[in-house]
């Protein structure tokens, strides 16, 4: 009677259980590395479009940001009194640009609108990194947010918007990953350039310190923090020392500074109206968020509604808060319920699944960045700053399902922005005196 070996037996399923742990890890490195090929490539796709987009006419304020470049480029002081005419940024944006056209011999008009387009593929890399630090890995995320239209069309046009933020979020990218003080330093250096570009990068200080890294220790996010701050502080001031001896104003020019300084008027207003801009930028996924638990849905449609029928009763927005040549056909009451009711959804989307403190300091550096922005004269191009974060917290698999509507989004969203090339190819500039709420739309 032979003798049983338990031992060899149990050798044998060892050996198959480590065989098949392998064949699954082999499995899962090959399911990685094929997703991340497909988000290079889309992303890379996106990018490479999206250089159509130098060839639109200018609009708008280029035209002063045009005219910074030409300052740079022949010394003409004319030319950078008109800047501070028609706009309240700084000349930075200018002189990169008039650097780019300078470096490329190329016309000086088109080296602003080349930052802005070097800014969309340093935007791409910087997404990507975040998403992939959040533990965000569909690449449908990085499309919805990049040709998301109000970062699309502004990334198209040669003015200080869109290249802070993309810059900005380079640097909060750099500083996540950090490990070591050369990349807190690279980072910080980078964050003082976006905020150079224009003041409100700023706001995006408080993210440095909210990386999901847990290798990085609080002592070191505070190094991060203050380095940051010092480097930002430094360029900002040596910027503005530098304006003042040649031109005679800081931070910005004087007739700017009762337009865009500081009040509490209309923060209500600009907080609800904000909000409301926001959830809808973030559509579907802010609706999505806001409604994802059954319990408690029928109250918050309710709430919706009752917020909804008291934006009527608000004041109209005192910047650019509207709905453009839509208010004139449906009266501007319109916008106030609308964006009543969509910042109701805003609020519910916030608090959908708060849980760790990570998701509160999140939450808290987005109300805090519409807090400060509500102090001042409101516009919807500022929202730019915080679009892709309010995205990526909302994206989280713990609150949402993102693949569902990503899809259908971006096919909206390419077809908007299509629209919006076409109607800017075929209205070009529109004359100064008749911009914004005075142009006399038909």
């Amino acid at each position: 009677m032979s003798e049983v070996r338990y031992g060899s037996g149990c050798n044998s399923c060892q050996k198959g259980a480590r065989a098949a742990s392998v064949a699954m890890s082999l499995s899962s490195a090959a399911c990685q590395a094929s997703s991340k090929i497909v988000a290079i490539l889309v992303v890379g796709t996106i990018v490479f479009a999206h250089i159509g987009t130098l060839w639109l006419p200018f609009v708008n304020q280029e035209q002063a940001f045009n005219a910074a470049a030409r300052y740079f480029h022949t010394g003409d002081i004319a030319l950078a009194q008109r800047f501070f005419n028609s706009d309240a940024n700084t000349l930075v944006l200018g002189a990169v640009g008039a650097a780019l056209a300078e470096l490329l011999h190329i016309d000086t008009d088109w080296g602003c609108r080349l930052v802005s387009l070097i800014g969309f593929a340093v935007f791409a890399a910087a997404l990507q990194s975040l998403i992939t630090q959040a533990g965000l890995t569909t690449w449908l995320l990085s499309a919805a947010i990049m040709v998301n239209p109000l970062i699309w069309v502004f990334a198209g046009r040669g003015t200080a918007d869109f290249p802070p933020m993309a810059f900005a979020m380079a640097a909060i990218a750099i500083c996540w990953r950090a490990q070591g003080i050369a990349m807190a330093v690279a980072g910080a250096l980078v964050f003082a350039f976006a905020a150079a570009l224009k003041y409100h990068a700023v706001l995006l200080l408080p993210l440095f310190a909210m990386s999901p890294a847990p290798r990085q220790s609080a002592t070191f996010r505070v190094f991060m923090v203050t380095t940051v701050s010092i480097a930002t502080l430094v360029t900002l001031s040596a910027y503005n020392v530098a304006v003042f001896r040649s031109f005679g104003f800081w931070l910005t020019s004087p007739q700017w500074v009762s337009a865009h300084g500081p009040t509490v008027q209309n923060i209500l207003t600009n907080i609800v109206h904000y909000g409301g801009f926001l959830a809808l930028l973030g559509m579907p996924f802010s609706l999505q968020s806001a409604f994802a638990s059954p319990a408690g849905r029928i109250f918050k449609i309710l709430a919706v509604g009752m917020v909804a029928l008291m934006g009527a009763a608000m004041p109209p927005s005192a910047g650019e808060m509207n709905f453009g040549p839509f208010d004139r056909w449906v009266g501007a009451s319109f916008s106030g319920v609308v964006l009543a009711g969509l910042f109701a959804i805003f609020v519910f989307s916030l608090l959908n699944r708060l849980q760790s403190v990570q998701d509160r300091s999140v939450v808290g550096a987005i109300v805090l960045v519409l807090l400060a922005l509500s102090f001042s004269r409101p516009a919807q191009r500022y929202l730019i700053f915080v679009v892709p974060i309010y995205v990526l917290y909302l994206s989280a698999p713990t609150r949402i399902d993102v693949r569902r509507f990503a899809g259908p989004l971006i096919a909206i969203c390419i077809a908007i922005n299509i629209f919006s090339a076409v109607t800017q190819n075929y209205f070009r500039a529109a004359p100064s005196e008749h911009f914004g709420a005075a142009r006399e739309w038909k």
